[in-house]
């Protein structure tokens, strides 16, 4: 261990001695005691001095003794402590070295402090440390040091907060406003500043393993703390939603949360002094990625603190494994349990937050091979989720043998191949990528597409260059080394590159630039250092830049390099203005910071974010998770569940992959039609309310930059972020709600599960509801639009809850997920004129349907569900519709729904369903409301749906009541002829169009919603 005192497996006597004036410690132990030379400045760091060492005596026939003789201040400074026993035991603990060595161990003898009560401060300074408070560890000691009195108000706080024996409302209300004014009264303004900060860490610890062991115990091996980290101010944002920090002297951690729910990776980090920084940049990333999956983000990071420097590798993974178990168990002390729907709390442990037992975790970097280590831990402490708790095990889907990160960013990138005029599946196209064939999202993703030609590449250790490849050739190379264990560039045969490519290491001097490759990366040079070679690389005029590694390579030209945190790539890494690349493609995390990615798309290139494009990872991760949670409720067999999630995957992945497609078409559509955010201030000011967006954070323009930009454009990294957080406002605003289980709900839970687990009972899933708002909130954003229910509400003044029903509803009924699934891979491949085409009939028809359906009283219930799913059905598959027959079908299926919403009301005065809708066909064909309405849709009148059923109501809930059959009567009866005829003149096409769209609406507008619902209940009854 890290120590200036040795260890010893034998024991170690420590007593305080007093000869006259003179205060001494006296040590015993077999066979020998520690050197001087090794206790010295263990208790210099502790203020005390020795001035003379007595000679060794034999104090036994197996023991040595020694005597350290004090100077004078160090005497006085021990003869006034009241308690020498603690002092001696303190000492008996750091000289055995079970006690961490440091300046703050000088509070043993000030302040009369345990060894588990310095642990303690030390862990939560250290904590400071990392949230990035200014002082060093070295001088809070000697801050501490300076106010006992004040470290001793801090203790008794502290333990009347979070000692089970202790804790009572009134007791820590006490000793908090007594701290309160000891920090007021110091004179010291650092002290003073230190312990506030102190004091608001302990008002924010929710929980503690601290009173898990006893101050007669032997020190623990880590200490944990959980926090609610948006009470504390100065900590930078974003802050999560709850955060745990364990503390150690062989490692530390912490684990950020974004909610209650709540999953992502836990990485082995090297970066000793800031890797709260290092886990507070992903977990950013990690929220935004987690909108399209049940939990949101999180992510954990700890760091090895006593690796030795020229450890080996296989010393350096056995350590690494170790802290890693110690931080999954510290993270697990402080977690509630789920034994039976019945939650139980930690043992000894204080609560001052809510049930949450809701724990996952994922592999990262450096922990790819730990989750069967964390599984195991689970099991053996019965944790609930059992081998769920990390996903990827040996028992679980592996990511690299299913591709699936890779496979989920060339999804996103074939949508914008098909806005660019290439046809992805026979056009070869030039590429240019970060990594090695080893890897997992690199490896794969040169494997997914066979037209790519891929002319260099580099990772952290060779540069590839390939100028001009024989596409099928270098695809075979490329995939024998995937299949080689552990394979680098160097493995490639070199005999198989064009002329004037190479393979050089990154530890060349100079590399010589053949006119091949000059030509291939539009350069000039002769010869390049392998830095300025990579920079070239970066800026190739390609098709595609596809980053499958790590590191970040690209910032905007108003960032610096401190900026980006990335040394390691500060020499290699370009400013936006310097690519030319017509596209990037973000399999791997962070690549390029988010400013650069909006300058690149503000000068044409097409780039989302790595969010956007990698979120196949996640997604298939949460569904393993989610369908590990079944089936363990279920209670099968290990082998059954093993080989029920086989023969899942295939479903998995095509789930997963639609996510994908689906989110790229949304932020397509935007970029096509920037109009579909009515107002996109009010919904960025919306989210803000909603989901705490932050503008600035996430480098959003702000109103004014926003009113400057022609039709108030967002550029697509812009509008991925809007969409992520749109999906967290949806998701939240459903599960909030307190609403029973309904049978739409229940549309949504089944189709998110493989047709394999159908039968199970999907309505106890633990998680069900969290699942439904995940799909509900994809589907409204994804295909309706980002603002279509703030819009909704805004505009219509709806409660968003009742929208996001609404459409629950609606898309249930409609039976959207079954058109999707059948056609949702071939529209991918389509030109880009003919997608659009399709997506604005799927926008129109959610609208249509929704508006008709809160325009309808009584519409969105249980008993109306029945008329919906028996009249609707399900959707019909229809193999030989062509691509341009698909608006059409969207739109006759929108107009039946519309047609049953406005229905509702007569159906529910006591009219059967039949009767109704016979009626009301008979009445269209008499008002020609079907044509008009496909008119009236062309023409992109929102309101025609509507609009049109709620006339043909009105005549039928006429002839209906009349028991006539003579339509027309009733039209005359209500003075509608005129209009009628008026409308069916026109056509879109005429020049009076826009003012036959002015009549209907006006003739309309005269039947006002009074006249509407008076009429409908005299002839209804």
């Amino acid at each position: 261990m890290n120590s200036s005192v040795l260890q010893s497996t034998h024991s170690l006597k420590v007593t305080l001695v007093q000869r006259d004036a003179e205060q001494g410690i006296a040590i015993e132990q077999h066979p020998s005691i520690p050197a001087l030379s090794a206790l010295l400045p263990a208790l210099h760091n502790m203020g005390l001095s020795v001035e003379r060492e007595e000679q060794q005596e034999r104090a036994g026939k197996f023991t040595h003794r020694s005597m350290l003789w004090l100077d004078e201040a160090s005497s006085a400074q021990l003869g006034a402590l009241n308690q020498s026993e603690k002092l001696a035991d303190f000492l008996r603990r750091l000289f055995t070295a079970e006690a961490e060595d440091g300046r703050l161990n000088g509070l043993a003898v000030v302040a009369g402090l345990n060894a588990h009560e310095i642990m303690l401060i030390r862990a939560y300074a250290s904590y400071l440390r990392q949230a990035g408070w200014h002082m060093s560890l070295r001088y809070m000691a000697d801050c501490l040091r300076r106010q006992p009195f004040a470290v001793r108000a801090w203790l008794a706080y502290h333990h009347a907060r979070l000692d089970p024996l202790l804790a009572r409302d009134e007791l820590q209300e006490t000793t908090g406003k007594q701290l309160e004014r000891v920090i007021t009264a110091l004179q010291d303004a650092d002290a003073a500043d230190l312990l506030e900060k102190l004091r608001q860490l302990v008002a924010a610890t929710l929980r503690s393993n601290y009173f898990q062991h006893s101050t007669h115990d032997p020190l623990p091996s880590y200490l944990a703390f959980k926090l609610d980290a948006q009470s504390l101010d100065f900590l930078p944002k974003p802050r999560p939603f709850r955060e745990i920090f364990v503390f150690s002297e062989r490692f530390e951690g912490v684990h950020l949360r974004g909610g209650p729910v709540s999953r992502g990776g836990l990485r082995w980090s090297d970066r000793r002094e800031d890797y709260r920084t290092e886990v507070l940049g992903l977990v950013k990333a990690q929220l935004v990625k987690n909108a399209v999956i049940v939990p949101t983000g999180a992510k954990g990071g700890f760091v090895c603190k006593l690796l030795p420097f020229d450890a080996s590798r296989e010393t350096v993974a056995e350590e690494g494994i170790t802290c890693y178990r110690s931080f999954i168990n510290a993270l697990l002390d402080l977690t509630d349990n789920n034994i039976g729907g019945q939650i139980s709390h930690p043992a000894h442990v204080v609560r001052h937050d809510a049930a949450d037992p809701y724990l996952v975790v994922a592999a990262d970097k450096g922990t790819a091979s730990f989750s069967d280590t964390a599984n195991a831990i689970s099991i053996e402490r019965g944790f609930w989720l059992g081998d769920a708790f990390a996903s990827g095990g040996s028992n679980g889907y592996d990511h690299k043998k299913l591709g699936i990160t890779a496979k989920g960013a060339w999804e996103t990138a074939k949508i914008r191949f098909t806005e660019i005029g290439i046809d992805w599946t026979r056009d070869a196209f030039t590429a240019v990528g970060i990594g090695d064939m080893s890897g997992d999202v690199f490896g794969n993703g040169m494997l997914l597409m066979p037209h790519l030609r891929l002319i260099a590449a580099f990772d952290h250790r060779h540069i590839f260059i390939d100028p001009n490849p024989e596409t099928s050739r270098a695809y075979a190379e490329r995939e024998r080394l995937f299949a080689l264990p552990r394979s680098s560039w160097a493995d490639y045969d070199q005999t198989l590159l064009s002329q004037g490519g190479g393979i050089w290491a990154r530890t060349e001097r100079s590399i010589p630039i053949s006119p091949e490759i000059q030509q291939a990366l539009g350069i000039s040079d002769s010869k390049l250092s392998p830095e300025a070679l990579i920079r070239a690389i970066l800026a190739a005029p390609v098709t595609v830049l596809y980053n499958g590694g790590i590191g970040t390579y690209i910032k905007a030209a108003s960032e610096t390099h401190e900026q980006v945190r990335d040394r390691a790539n500060d020499r290699i890494r370009l400013d936006a203005p310097e690519i030319r690349a017509r596209m990037v493609v973000e399999g791997g995390n962070l690549g390029l910071t988010q400013a650069a990615r909006i300058a690149l798309a503000e000068q044409g290139v097409r780039v989302l974010t790595d969010a956007v494009d990698n979120s196949a990872g996640v997604d298939c991760s949460d569904h393993e998770v989610n369908l590990k949670i079944l089936l363990q409720q279920a209670a099968l067999a290990a082998p059954a569940v093993s080989s029920l999630l086989a023969s899942m995957a295939p479903a998995v992945e095509q789930a997963v992959l639609a996510t994908n497609r689906a989110q790229a078409r949304r932020i397509m559509r935007h970029r096509h039609v920037p109009g579909l955010i009515a107002d996109p201030a009010a919904l960025l000011k919306q989210l803000e309310n909603s989901v705490n967006l932050d503008r600035a954070l996430e480098q959003l323009p702000g109103n004014s930059t926003l009113a400057a930009r022609e039709q108030q454009r967002l550029v697509e990294p812009e509008l991925a972020v809007v969409l992520a957080y749109a999906k967290m406002a949806v998701k939240g605003a459903f599960i909030n709600q307190e609403i029973s289980m309904q049978p739409w709900h229940q549309y949504y839970l089944t189709r998110y599960f493989p047709q394999q687990v159908r039968g199970l009972n999907l309505c106890q899933h633990a998680l069900a509801r969290e699942i439904i708002g995940t799909r509900l909130a994809n589907e409204i954003v994804d295909r309706a639009g980002i603002s279509f229910a703030h819009d909704l509400a805004r505009q219509r003044q709806w409660p968003l809850a009742q929208v996001i029903e609404a459409f629950a509803f609606a898309y249930a009924a409609l039976d959207l997920d079954s058109w999707l699934q059948q056609h949702d891979a071939l529209i991918t491949a389509l030109p880009a004129a003919t997608r659009h085409a399709i997506d604005e009939a799927l926008e129109h028809s959610l609208a249509d349907s929704v508006t008709a359906l809160l325009s309808s009283p009584g519409a969105l219930s249980a008993s109306s569900w029945e008329v919906f799913h028996t009249e609707l059905g399900e959707f019909t598959r229809a193999d030989d519709a062509t691509p341009e027959q698909l608006p059409a079908q969207l739109r006759q299926r929108a107009r039946r729904f519309t047609r049953l919403s406005a229905a509702t009301p007569l159906i529910g005065a006591g009219h059967s369903a039949a009767k109704v809708l016979g009626t009301l066909n008979l009445v269209s064909q008499h008002t020609g409301s079907t044509a008009v309405a496909t008119r009236l849709d062309q023409a992109q009148d929102q309101h025609a749906l509507t609009t049109m059923a709620r006339i043909d109501l009105l005549i039928a809930s006429r002839v209906l009541a009349r028991g006539e059959t003579e339509v027309e009567e009733s039209i005359q009866a209500l003075g509608l002829s005129p209009a009628l005829l008026q409308i069916s003149a026109l056509t879109p096409q005429d020049e009076g169009a826009a003012v036959w769209r002015e009549q209907l609406l006006a003739a309309v507008s005269a039947l006002d919603e009074a006249r509407f619902q008076r009429e409908l209940g005299i002839y209804g009854r």
